[in-house]
């Protein structure tokens, strides 16, 4: 009986293997299935048609190299689909561009003129099945060092690797699905990268005007300093981690389910994270005009000083941290559930507030007024100096080392000392 079940469910699994299969091959070659042909090169087996191709296994080879002049050369740009883009430099005076694949009726076409070099695959599709390859489909350019003008790089169901330094006009990178990894440092015009489904990863120094990276499944990762015009990172599903310095114009950082990391210190014209869910940690100092920084779920922790115009530091669920800050307006803490450190503060306002949690800070001193409230914590300080005061606690103590200026220091249900 049971050898009865094996045996129907390997005939079930085969038919679903073959509709499948059957499925595949018509869709691919837009249903002129009779039309396929049967390759086998030695190294794999191939159905082609016209819409795209099945692999069964197999290696790649060179299919196509050819050779461009830079004379006049302002915009480069290359668009594949199912193949990976890699870019290596040379010292000469020619682009070479060298396509690896399968399949040898698909070439690239190149569209020269008007200081336009357009590299452009087709748009057939490929899947590989039982593939037990060494190398995949991919498009090398070598690009000589020279070359200083715009470039685009799109792969559509790819990665892109570039592999030395790169120093060029506006820069965009682009993959639908596939990584994008910059092995050497970056310097360009504008620097534009987004992958739909795959992570970034940028190794090198970072030197550009306007820089937007976003990712819609992927972790982006910054190894090398960052300098730029403005700073705009956004990943929807995956972290946001930069392990260097950061000096940039107005800088937003974005992420709906990922933690965000800036390790080295970071100087910024204006500086917003923002993490829906997911901690928020600046490794050391922060210098810009507005900081501000939010949380949904996950804590906030700022291990430098922080010197700015303006503090803003809010979360729903999680705590805050915050070694020191020196600004010359408003600084405000605020969370929902979860407690508020901080060490020194000076500035024109200090506004505090935990709803579950409470609040242990340093010596506060503000020109303006200072207002610490929680609802159910103790609030601790070293020393509260502005002209006016209010400390309010629901349910928790109060304790102030020093306390000067007029105001109000209740609690409802709990001790108060000052002084």
């Amino acid at each position: 009986m049971k050898k009865a079940i094996i045996i129907t469910g390997i005939t079930i699994w085969s038919v679903l293997a073959l509709l499948i299969l059957t499925i595949l091959i018509a869709g691919l070659s837009g249903a002129k299935a009779p039309g396929w042909v049967q390759k086998l090169p030695g190294y794999g087996t191939i159905w082609k048609g016209d819409g795209g191709m099945i692999v069964f296994g197999g290696n790649v080879t060179l299919l196509k190299e050819e050779s461009y002049s830079l004379d006049g050369l302002e915009n480069l740009s290359v668009t594949g689909t199912y193949q990976s883009i890699r870019i290596t430099f040379n010292n000469g005076e020619k682009l070479t561009v060298r396509h690896y694949d399968y399949d040898t009726a698909e070439d690239f076409t190149a569209d020269a003129g008007g200081g336009r070099l357009d590299i452009q695959m087709s748009r057939r599709s490929i899947i590989t099945i039982f593939g037990i390859s060494f190398s995949s489909p991919r498009l090398e350019l070598s690009i000589p060092h020279s070359y200083t003008g715009n470039v685009s790089l799109n792969a559509s169901s790819g990665s892109v690797h570039v592999e030395e330094n790169a120093a060029w006009g506006d820069t965009e990178i682009k993959t639908a699905s596939g990584r994008i990894h910059a092995a050497g440092s970056l310097s360009c015009g504008t620097l534009h990268i987004s992958a739909s489904s795959g992570g970034v990863h940028l190794e090198g120094a970072v030197n550009s005007g306007d820089t937007q990276i976003k990712t819609t499944s992927g972790t982006i990762r910054f190894s090398g300093p960052v300098t730029c015009g403005g700073l705009q990172i956004s990943a929807s599903s995956g972290g946001v981690h930069l392990e260097s310095a950061v000096n940039s114009g107005d800088t937003a950082i974005k992420t709906a389910s990922g933690s965000i990391r800036v390790t080295g210190p970071a100087a910024c014209g204006s500086l917003r994270i923002s993490a829906s869910s997911g901690g928020v940690t600046l490794g050391e100092n922060v210098t810009g005009k507005a900081l501000e920084v939010g949380t949904t779920s996950g804590s906030i922790h700022i291990n430098g000083t922080a010197r700015c115009d303006s503090l803003s530091i809010h979360t729903s669920s999680g705590g805050v941290t915050v070694a020191d800050c020196v600004a010359s307006g408003a600084v405000t803490f605020k969370t929902s559930s979860g407690g508020i450190h901080a060490g020194n503060i000076q500035a024109e306002t200090v506004t505090s507030e935990s709803t579950s949690g409470g609040q242990t800070l340093g010596s506060l001193d503000a020109a303006g007024v200072i207002r610490l409230t929680a609802s159910s914590g103790a609030v601790r300080a070293d020393a509260a100096r502005s002209p006016e005061h209010y400390i309010k606690t629901t349910s928790g103590g109060i304790t102030i080392g020093e306390l000067t200026g007029t105001g109000e220091v209740r609690s409802s249900s709990g001790r108060v000392k000052t002084g």
